[in-house]
């Protein structure tokens, strides 16, 4: 598996970004309001996102909702039943609440590993 806080500190140092792990939904507001990414730790059994565990990245948030980047998209994912009225699909963007990622996280720690630009 891959172990994100490990890989989160030298893809920090790699491109030159400020490196925090979080489970506070309010550093992750700041961080994507800085200009920043968080990659989200999701991990419900039958989630929204997955089936277990995954990885997304939130590139912006806007009006309480999410951009979110999932890299194991596929229409038929995200036409599921349990998805498919959760979520807004804008391709290649997948659109969701701030409070179902907070519940799709909450079980995981960190809930997010946040990379923002150093000033």
């Amino acid at each position: 598996g891959t172990d994100l806080r490990k890989l989160g500190p030298i893809m920090a140092a790699r491109w030159k970004l400020d490196y925090r792990e979080s489970s506070e939904l309010a550093e992750l507001r700041q961080c994507l309001r800085a200009g920043g990414m968080a990659i989200l730790n999701a991990g419900r059994h039958h989630g929204l996102f997955s089936e277990g565990g995954h990885f997304l990245l939130a590139v912006a948030e806007r009006n309480g909702m999410l951009w979110i980047l999932d890299p194991s998209y596929s229409k038929e994912k995200y036409a599921a039943t349990h998805r498919i009225d959760a979520v807004r699909i804008e391709y290649p963007y997948v659109i969701a609440s701030l409070d179902d990622v907070v519940r799709e996280t909450q079980n995981r720690s960190p809930s997010y590993y946040l990379f923002t630009p150093i000033a």
